[in-house]
Order: C-alpha cells, then sequence, then structure tokens
C-alpha cells in the first residue's frame, strides 16, 4: 500500500505542478497581451492631445561646445513653433576669452528655419565695440545676422551709423550700407 500511496501522492504532484505552470503561462502571456493593449491605447489617446503655451519665468540656460554660452530672460513662452523670450541676454564666451553679450527685449526663436529674431533695444556688446539697433535676425545654420534698420557702432575710436547691417559670424565680418563715420584720435 505505501508504494500505491507514493505513487498517487507523485501524480497528484505532477498534476499540481502542471496546472501551477499551465495558470502561470496564460497569466503571463495575458499580461503581455494587456500591456499591448494598454499601450496602444494610451498612444493613441496621448496622440489625441494638443499642447497649449508653457511657460517658464527668470529662467538661465547654459550650454557649452566649443565655445560657452549662458541665456538668460523674464519669460521664456513655448508655444510649439517659435519660442518667445522677454528681456532676452545671452552670454557667449568665446574659447579665446572673449564675451560677446547680445541684449534684446524681445526675442522669438522659430524652430523650424532655426531664425532668432531680436527686437527693440538689441545691443552687440564685447570688449572692443557695441552695436545698437531695433531689429535684428539671426540665421543660426548660416552663422548670419541682419537687418534693414538703422544701427549704430561704436568704439574708443569711432562711431559709425548706417543700414542693412549683414554680420557674417564665420568670416568675423560686419557689412553696413548708407554709412557715416567719425573717426576720433587720428
Amino acid at each position: 500500500m505505501g508504494l500505491q500511496e507514493n505513487k498517487r501522492r507523485e501524480q497528484k504532484e505532477k498534476e499540481v505542478v502542471k496546472k501551477i505552470f499551465l495558470f502561470l503561462s496564460v497569466a503571463f502571456i495575458g499580461g503581455i497581451v494587456f500591456n499591448e493593449i494598454q499601450d496602444r491605447y494610451y498612444e493613441s489617446k496621448f496622440a489625441l492631445l494638443r499642447f497649449g503655451k508653457s511657460k517658464i519665468e527668470d529662467f538661465l540656460i547654459v550650454g557649452k561646445n566649443k565655445d560657452r554660452f549662458i541665456i538668460r530672460g523674464t519669460v521664456l513662452t513655448d508655444e510649439g513653433p517659435k519660442i518667445d523670450i522677454q528681456n532676452f541676454v545671452l552670454s557667449y564666451i568665446k574659447s579665446t576669452g572673449d564675451i560677446l553679450n547680445i541684449n534684446s527685449k524681445k526675442a522669438s526663436f522659430f524652430k523650424k528655419t532655426e531664425i532668432l529674431t531680436l527686437q527693440d533695444d538689441v545691443d552687440f556688446i564685447s570688449k572692443s565695440f557695441i552695436i545698437k539697433t531695433q531689429k535684428v535676425d539671426i540665421l543660426l545654420k548660416e552663422k548670419i545676422a541682419k537687418n534693414q534698420e538703422e544701427v549704430l557702432i561704436k568704439s574708443n575710436s569711432f562711431t559709425t551709423r548706417g543700414e542693412n547691417l549683414l554680420i557674417d559670424l564665420s568670416k568675423e565680418e560686419i557689412h553696413l550700407q548708407k554709412v557715416k563715420s567719425i573717426i576720433r584720435g587720428i
């Protein structure tokens, strides 16, 4: 009797183990299927969402490649294809240690075209010159800044006024039309 009882017990244990394995397999597969259904459901619902304006106040962004830059402002508003910044300040620190500060009351960055438009009291300030204007477009891909506004360029030795500014940042050249200059210290 003991031998037959052991065989029945082993048989029951094997059946229980098979049932547990089968249950775990079904639960595992069910979990995978449920997870896939849930992921597809949430993806479809999230695709329908439209985000409004995002706003950040008193921000500071620091970046570095071969040079370093710091961007500050009082309000940054991300509207999707465009970012607007109030009281824009960019400090561009070249690897040589030279610093160029660019300030304006308003700035707009157009993401698709990678154009930064600065408006209202725009200043480019370095240790050797200051450029003042009311509006300038900076084409980041081309590394060009340009406008069709009146421009004032000042240094210790000269003052120049003109229109239609073109700055080629890669060549470090400034072009200006209708120029009137005053040179000091001759």
